[in-house]
């Protein structure tokens, strides 16, 4: 029967392939080739499929369930790819850009993350489009740290040439090989061990994101960002997850798990009414004034510019808006931060904000004695609002910033078992520890504002890679020892030397 001889024949290939598959992984060279070569047909399968098939359908449900094949591939891969018998120093990198790839994937399919932008050059062209989705990149285009100084601080002295990333490229490589040294000194002790682990960890990624953002810059015209920068000078836990320590991920964790968390919704809003409004084109001609859509004016370049509280925000919250919009695209730990510093602000900010300048109207079309009573009524309802809607808002940061921990610690799990074939806690438990930390440190933060009691700098940034490492110590660094997982990946290297 023809059905049997369809089987027969793909029996034979299948056998033919895994015949092949044994081969190369033989020998060293085959190796490499096997290795690079799935990792690239991977990156082309799913670049094909998200452009030709993804990107036709709209954000939501039937998106996120053609995404779902592609994300599950990429996140699945890395062990099939790498033999971390054999290559334990790849694990890491390997998986870390699957996985990077497969966030966009995912924050694509809810209409959100660098995918997802309106009129951006690299979402009209299948090249471009493939080396965002692929390399452990973002736009700078699209890359926010914060609103405000910082950002334009980091947005003007961000690397953009290919020189520029060749020599962070050459400078970080280096740097690891010295570091990585350095963390197997038997003559250090293990704190300070640790801390060139963690030392040895950023600059050795940072090398291969410098050396993909080449790429992309050399080869594909995107202008990438920068990925690590200078995690060793941070002065506050909050500081180092959300402007210096692997900014690329930062910025994916937080459109995928942070932002719809503090929108109460997974598609956003202008993405949504996108969707819903969307007419022919011959009706967009015949009645301009709807050309202007809700969604048209709300887009934004990475995300919402809206209130964070989202669509479920009741009217009264609705006044507030103009005064939160500020903090809204703030990164988790930050905006975390400025919420507990602006918690309990004085009536006399709470007036010149323009919030409580309402009652102001009705003074003028009241008799005096009524409108004293009138207003006193108004401002006592304006600042009972004013102060629920800060509670709301701060717990749903804290919900939302745990969550994003949680999120990165089930990851970094993963990672540890491709790495180790182990599962233990301890990642996780070591990320999700950080949402707390952060939380005690705002408010331990706001005390010492308030009483001028704030560290120098260097007195800073020493107590924030001393108090890293204490908690890196048994969570993080503890298990990548006694696992055999550092040792492993440090005799890879050095094999590659002698």
């Amino acid at each position: 029967m023809p059905s049997d001889g369809l089987a027969s024949a793909g029996s034979t290939a299948l056998a033919a392939i895994s015949s092949f598959d044994s081969w190369l992984s033989s020998s060293s060279t085959g190796y490499y080739i096997r290795l690079y070569g799935y990792f690239y047909a991977i990156c082309i399968v799913a670049s094909l499929w998200t452009f030709h098939v993804a990107r036709k359908l709209q954000p939501g449900l039937q998106r996120a369930l053609v995404c779902l094949p592609i994300v599950v591939l990429q996140l699945a891969a890395t062990p099939v790819l790498v033999d971390r018998h054999r290559t334990a120093v790849l694990v890491v990198p390997v998986m870390g850009i699957l996985s990077l790839a497969a966030f966009k994937v995912a924050a694509f399919a809810m209409g959100r993350g660098p995918l997802a932008l309106p009129d951006c050059p690299w979402l009209q062209e299948l090249p471009r489009f493939g080396a965002v989705l692929s390399f452990p990149i973002i736009p700078r285009a699209v890359f926010k740290v914060s609103k405000g100084a910082t950002a334009d601080a980091l947005s003007s002295s961000a690397p953009t040439t290919p020189s520029t990333f060749l020599y962070t490229y050459c400078c970080k490589a280096g740097g690891a090989t010295v570091a990585a040294a350095l963390a197997v000194w038997p003559v250090l002790p293990q704190l300070l061990n640790h801390w060139f682990y963690a030392l040895c960890l950023s600059l050795s990624l940072g090398a291969i994101w410098d050396f993909w953002c080449l790429v992309a810059v050399l080869w594909f015209g995107v202008e990438a960002a920068p990925s690590f920068d200078k995690p060793w000078l941070s002065t506050s836990f909050a500081d180092y997850w959300s402007r210096r320590w692997n900014l690329t991920t930062t910025y994916m964790l937080r459109v995928l798990i942070y932002e719809p968390i503090m929108e109460g919704r997974f598609v956003p809003a202008a993405a949504a009414a996108a969707a819903s409004n969307k007419q022919p084109a011959e009706a967009a001609l015949s009645q301009p004034a709807k050309a202007l859509s809700p969604a048209a004016a709300a887009a934004a370049p990475a995300g919402p510019e809206e209130d964070d509280m989202g669509s479920n925000s009741s009217s009264s919250n609705n006044s507030l808006q103009h005064r939160n919009k500020a903090g809204a695209n703030l990164p988790p730990a930050v905006a975390l931060t400025a919420a507990f510093g602006s918690a309990t602000a004085p009536n006399t900010q709470q007036q010149d904000s323009g919030v409580i300048k309402a009652p102001e109207k009705h003074t003028a079309a009241a008799p005096a004695a009524a409108n004293g009573t009138a207003s006193s009524q108004i401002f006592s309802s304006d600042a009972a609002a004013i102060r629920a809607a800060k509670g709301q808002r701060m717990l749903r940061r804290l919900a939302a910033l745990q969550a994003t921990f949680a999120f990165s610690g089930l990851w970094h799990l993963l990672i540890f078992y491709y790495a180790t074939g182990l599962v233990t806690y301890h990642w996780f438990l070591f990320f999700s520890l950080q949402a707390p930390i952060m939380a005690a440190e705002a408010i331990l933060v706001k005390w010492a504002k308030q009483r001028q009691l704030l560290l120098r700098r260097p007195a800073a940034i020493f107590l924030t890679n001393f108090l890293l490492i204490v908690v890196a110590r048994p969570l993080f660094f503890g298990p990548c020892d006694w696992s055999g997982m550092c040792t492993a990946m440090f005799d890879n290297v050095k094999g590659y030397f002698v």
